[in-house]
């Protein structure tokens, strides 16, 4: 499986069809800098992408919760896609699984690293165990990295992570490019921030990989 998110013109999206899933983000772009688009235009990207698509609502958009709720109602993803508020911060966790409780679709959660020098992800499962209940189907993982030995993660460390993604499905971003995809750990899939360097992500994360990188990756895989 192959999700790419940051999606915001026709051509990309025309040119994303064999991904599998399409990420769009609403937001103010003037605001934020960050590849967003209005609530027309995402319409228009998911119908020229043809696959699934994920919508996640900026907070540039100064929505309330209700109006997160409506306007995913009306846009009807296929998933909604959220960054998960630190597990520590309990009210914000608890505001946030309420929120997702009044979403029908299912969800996508990001934001969680798994550094060499940073690994607190691997005991978060009580945290990723509520957010299942709250619907989520995916949690999008940044690594650093299961390949590359001038960022491999240890082993040991390696091998908890293997068996979380055996327990939650998660979509993973190496640092490694080479392969450009991952072999298999136990994820379900990976995942690409579009982009050209230029411009934060919405994740938090550092990391984008340029429109025909993407969709050479996508064409080089076996069909089926």
């Amino acid at each position: 499986m192959i999700k790419v998110n940051q999606v915001v013109s026709r051509t990309e999206a025309g040119k994303l069809r064999g991904a599998d899933i399409v990420g769009i983000c609403l937001g103010d772009p003037v605001t934020t800098g960050r590849r967003v688009v209005d609530v027309d235009t995402f319409t228009a990207l998911q119908e020229m992408a043809g696959v699934r698509t994920s919508l996640y609502v900026d907070a540039s958009m100064g929505y309330s919760s209700e109006e997160v709720v409506a306007t995913v109602e009306s846009l009807r993803p296929d998933y909604f896609e959220f960054t998960a508020v630190d597990a520590a911060k309990e009210p914000q966790v608890d505001e946030q699984l309420d929120l997702l409780g009044r979403l029908a679709v299912p969800k996508i959660a990001n934001g969680f690293f798994v550094m060499k020098d940073d690994v607190s992800f691997l005991g978060s499962r009580a945290h990723l165990d509520r957010l299942v209940a709250a619907g989520v189907e995916y949690f999008q993982v940044e690594t650093e990295s299961l390949l590359d030995p001038g960022f491999r993660i240890s082993a040991p460390h390696g091998e908890r992570l293997a068996a979380l993604f055996a327990d939650y499905p998660c979509l993973v971003a190496d640092v490694c490019t080479t392969p450009p995809v991952l072999p298999e750990f136990g994820q379900v899939g990976t995942y690409f921030n579009l982009g050209n360097g230029r411009v934060p992500n919405y994740d938090h994360s550092d990391r984008q990989t340029p429109l025909s990188g993407i969709v050479r990756i996508i064409r080089s895989l076996p069909v089926g």
